[in-house]
């Protein structure tokens, strides 16, 4: 009869013993999965900021160029150039059809391929 007391404490023993390092190597994974996930989590807000700062300059600079269009166009206009004023015009419409998107959506792309490095240059 001792002898089966013994034994089955010696299975409970070693089964919490398994126990145990089961839950520490699940705690083990938890922390690598937190740790994937912050890594994660820090590349999406870089590649976020990264995008936001190209809208803006994309933008910035079609306001720019926009803005130079639109005075030359009323230099035009004020000097009776009906060439020039329709010509300007015509640009004007084609620039603005132009999607301002397609730089930053091309950014975007190039940012989720595998291997890519930003030019900061």
């Amino acid at each position: 009869m001792a002898g089966l007391a013994v034994e089955a404490l010696s299975v409970v023993v070693k089964q919490v013993v398994e126990y145990r390092r089961i839950v520490a190597d699940e705690r083990v994974r938890q922390e690598q999965i937190r740790a994937q996930r912050d890594v994660v989590l820090a590349q999406l807000a870089m590649r976020r900021e990264i995008l936001l700062n190209a809208a803006d300059k994309v933008f910035g600079e079609r306001r720019e160029v926009l803005a130079a269009m639109f005075a030359n166009l009323e230099d035009a206009v004020q000097a009776g150039n009906a060439e020039l004023t329709g010509q300007l015009l015509g640009t004007i419409v084609t620039f603005a059809k132009q999607s301002p998107l397609g730089e930053v959506q091309a950014l975007a792309r190039d940012m989720a391929s595998e291997g890519y490095t930003l030019d900061l240059s």
